[in-house]
């Protein structure tokens, strides 16, 4: 009883998740948020490549 009782406590926060955003489904939400992570560790790590060349460029003055 108790685990159907969580399973469908569950299943109501998935579907008032879903309703929340936008019509996405949990899976569609886990892969969007995999992939701005992602972006992100893409953009941090050009930046830390321009970081490194600018500061070559600077001890070369």
């Amino acid at each position: 009883m108790a685990d159907s009782t969580a399973r469908d406590r569950d299943a109501l926060a998935d579907r008032e998740l879903e309703q929340a955003s936008g019509g996405m489904s949990i899976d569609e939400i886990r892969d969007l948020t995999d992939s701005y992570r992602n972006f992100l560790e893409h953009a941090n790590n050009a930046v830390k490549t321009a970081s490194d060349l600018l500061k070559d460029q600077a001890q070369r003055l």
